[in-house]
């Protein structure tokens, strides 16, 4: 049976629900990317911090599918 594939915006949605466990802990950092599986599938999932109000707010600004090295 073929993986089932996600749409993007489900995509995206589970990588804004993921980030908060890889955001780094230096707070000059400003970018940072990790990698997920979903559906058999692997993603990798940009981050960046912006300051909004005086508060740091990490989003999701860029998901892409990648091929596993073997």
């Amino acid at each position: 049976m073929a993986a089932k594939k996600l749409s993007p915006d489900q995509v995206k949605l589970l990588a804004e629900s993921l980030k908060e466990h890889f955001i780094p802990k230096d707070k000059n950092d400003s970018l940072f990317s990790f990698h997920f599986t979903a559906e058999g599938t692997s993603y990798r999932a940009d981050c960046k911090k912006s300051n909004i109000k005086g508060k740091d707010v990490w989003t999701v600004e860029k998901v892409e599918e990648v091929a596993l090295e073997s």
